[in-house]
């Protein structure tokens, strides 16, 4: 997202005339310093890690689909906008038939499944 950022600014500046190259090395330096200074402070701060990135949502423990609490439901998936049926399907799609096989399975911040199977 940052480079993409960047990279915008970048070609305004060079592209624009209306824009002065000092103001645009100037706001790449400045948005390339403030990306440096929060990835170092989340390094420090887990809270403000997980409050920047998001917690990644447990989803199957053990073979058993489960809330962080431990309690066995799909109830929370629509707080991450997902479904059974979506969980079913990233199973089929990294060859997983049998909700079983799975140790662990969550959600990250970025939407992607990360899955833990007994043979792993």
């Amino acid at each position: 997202m940052v480079g993409i950022t960047i990279g915008s600014i970048a070609s305004v500046a060079s592209i624009d005339k209306n824009v002065n190259m000092f103001e645009g090395v100037f706001s790449i330096i400045i948005w390339s310093s403030l990306t440096i200074l929060i990835s170092k402070i989340t390094l420090k701060n887990i809270k403000l890690r997980l409050w920047i990135n998001s917690e990644p949502s447990l989803i199957i423990d053990k073979g058993k689909v489960i809330y962080l609490d431990g309690k066995i439901s799909f109830s929370h998936l629509p707080q991450i906008q997902k479904n059974e049926a979506w969980v079913i399907a990233q199973l089929k799609v990294r060859n997983i038939d049998n909700i079983k096989d799975v140790v662990f399975a969550g959600v990250q911040a970025d939407e992607q499944i990360y899955i833990v199977t007994k043979e792993d």
